[in-house]
């Protein structure tokens, strides 16, 4: 059976597939890195006038608030390592550069549905590890952590 030390996890709100990442790395007791990506251009206007920090601190700090907020009591109940990681760029590329630079051996992802993925799908000569594909409907389980 193959052993995962490290797991990327593009997270996109589904809470169904954050729970099968947090499960599968408990399962592995493997460190999970949850990458959440963004267009500065597109947040821009959004954030542009809120504190004295640089814009990209704002949205930075902004995104890990609420994820920590929404998610992250469960990752402490779960005892799992983890790190989040907010990023500038398109999900296709940091995909691929947090494969190289976090020596990571497994990759998830919540299926292939939006645009990113036909160039994702181009590159995976690129990622020499698996790539596991959560179901779009995941069934009820007794091994889920929450």
């Amino acid at each position: 059976m193959a052993k995962f030390k490290r797991i990327l996890f593009p997270v996109n709100g589904n809470e169904s597939a954050l729970k099968y990442a947090v499960d599968m790395a408990k399962q592995y007791n493997a460190k999970l890195f949850l990458l959440h990506t963004y267009r500065l251009i597109d947040l821009q206007k959004q954030f542009e006038n809120k504190g004295t920090k640089s814009l990209k601190r704002t949205i930075d700090d902004s995104f890990e608030e609420e994820f920590e907020k929404k998610y992250g009591h469960r990752f402490v109940a779960a005892d799992i390592d983890y790190e989040f990681l907010i990023e500038i760029g398109f999900l296709t590329d940091r995909i691929v550069a947090n494969i190289k630079e976090k020596n990571i051996d497994m990759l998830l992802l919540e299926g292939l549905v939006n645009n990113n993925d036909d160039s994702l799908m181009e590159r995976f000569a690129e990622l020499n590890i698996p790539v596991l594909l959560i179901p779009d409907t995941i069934k009820s389980s007794t091994n889920l952590v929450f």
